[in-house]
Parts: structure tokens; C-alpha cells; sequence
């Protein structure tokens, strides 16, 4: 049983993190359409975190997870906060450029290297062991990803540098974030109250 209770958890883990992988793909294709004929990404990315707030209040009142915001340590503000500046306005600003310079299939396919970062931030900021399944997997979604996003034609390595950059500088910066929100929720499992926070 205490082997069924370890795994059950990791198993929801990967269930969420797939559907948060859906969830964040479907967006982009919005980003590109809102930005392409601007010059600017900063004002999407600021609807978008304006129109998150009220969602999330309404979550955290349908959760009853208010009561989990004064039980946060100093430290885990300190962690949600930092993972707030990297996930939601440094990576979305990244992210956003980088659809509106270069689209969002070759955005989102560097984007999607983090899965690379996470494994190696997560073994050097986290202590967490690594297997060799884990690492050839992460290889596989970043190399499947990129794969599955291209054009295979001469025209394939004309990315533009500065859209190239925004992608893998989102990438980290995604990857940096679930590093700060893992020992920030370990404990008490707020995940609402967390993303409200951040």
C-alpha cells in the first residue's frame, strides 16, 4: 500500500503537467493572432495577467483556499514571488515576443527545451534523483517537439536570432519557475492560494 500511495501522487503529477502543457499550447495561437500586426507584446501580456486576477479570486473562493494565504512562510513568499516574476511576467513577455516575431509553432517548440532545464534544475537546485527513462524522455519531448514544429526546407534554420533567443530565454525561465514553486508547495499543497500569490 505505501507503494501505491508514492506512486498515486506522481501519476496525478504527470496527468497535470500534460494537461497544463495543453492548456498553454491552445493560448498561443491567440498571442499570434493579438500581436502579429503589432510591434509590441507588453499590452497582451498585460490583458492577459488582468484578466487571470478575477478568475483566480473566484477560484480561491470556490476552493476555500483564502485561509492558506497567512499560512505561507516568509520564505515561501519570497519563492511564489520570484517564480511569479519569472513565470508570468518575464516568461510571458518572452514568450509573447517570441510568437509575434517567429510564430507560435517555432516559439513553442523551443519553448518546450525546458523540459530539459526542468530535469537539470531540478537535480541541482532540488537534490531530486534522476533516472536514465527520465532524462531520455525529456530528451525525447524536446527533440519530438522541435521535430514535430518545422519545415524541413532550406528555409528551416532562417529563424530570426532575436525570436530564437525570446524562445530559449522563456524556456529557462519557465523551467526556473517550477524549480521556486516546488519547495513553496510542498507542504501545504495550496496550489490555488500559490498561483494567487505569485
Amino acid at each position: 500500500w505505501s507503494d501505491l500511495a508514492y506512486m498515486i501522487p506522481m501519476e496525478l503529477g504527470a496527468i497535470f503537467a500534460i494537461l497544463a502543457a495543453m492548456t498553454f499550447a491552445a493560448p498561443q495561437i491567440l498571442i499570434r493572432r493579438a500581436t502579429h500586426q503589432s510591434e509590441e507584446s507588453f499590452t497582451a501580456m498585460a490583458v492577459s495577467l488582468l484578466a487571470g486576477t478575477p478568475i483566480f479570486i473566484f477560484i480561491l473562493s470556490l476552493t476555500d483556499q483564502w485561509r492558506y494565504l497567512w499560512s505561507f512562510s516568509w520564505q515561501q513568499y519570497v519563492l511564489l514571488g520570484a517564480a511569479g516574476v519569472l513565470q508570468f511576467i518575464i516568461t510571458r513577455y518572452l514568450v509573447f515576443n517570441g510568437v509575434r516575431i517567429i510564430g507560435a509553432n517555432r516559439t513553442m517548440a523551443i519553448v518546450r527545451t525546458s523540459a530539459g532545464f526542468a530535469v537539470i534544475f531540478g537535480v541541482v537546485l532540488l537534490g531530486e534523483s534522476v533516472t536514465m527513462p527520465q532524462i531520455g524522455g525529456a530528451l525525447l519531448i524536446m527533440f519530438g517537439a522541435v521535430l514535430s514544429s518545422i519545415e524541413l526546407s532550406r528555409n528551416t534554420l532562417k529563424i530570426p536570432v532575436r525570436g530564437l533567443l525570446m524562445g530559449l530565454g522563456g524556456a529557462l525561465c519557465a523551467a526556473g519557475s517550477a524549480s521556486l514553486i516546488r519547495p513553496a508547495v510542498a507542504e501545504t499543497g495550496a496550489i490555488y492560494a500559490a498561483t494567487f500569490v505569485s
